[in-house]
């Protein structure tokens, strides 16, 4: 599993929830992520940063789909002056 954590400004949430859906990520709009609908499922999830107009938006994948979205992620970042991490996720078994 790949954590893909992004900062961006709010206006090009669009654009990237676009480009999530393309990867078969899920891709929430803003008004859905202020719902909690990512958090609720497990899958994104978009917090506003206090004081500025840029949201991060952090999304849980697998490998390959990781490796399929970075360099589209990448033109991006890029394009919209935004910051990418992508990660490895390490899961928790009880």
């Amino acid at each position: 599993m790949r954590k893909i954590e992004i900062i961006c400004d709010r206006d090009h949430m669009r654009t990237l929830v676009d480009l999530f859906g393309k990867h078969g990520l899920a891709g929430y709009s803003v008004l859905d992520i202020a719902e909690g609908k990512g958090l609720k499922r497990g899958e994104t999830l978009g917090i506003s940063l206090s004081g500025t107009r840029s949201v991060l938006v952090v999304a849980a994948c697998s490998i390959e789909q990781a490796d399929a979205i970075g360099p589209e992620l990448g033109v991006f970042v890029r394009r919209h002056r935004g910051i990418a991490w992508v990660t490895p996720l390490i899961e928790v078994y009880k």
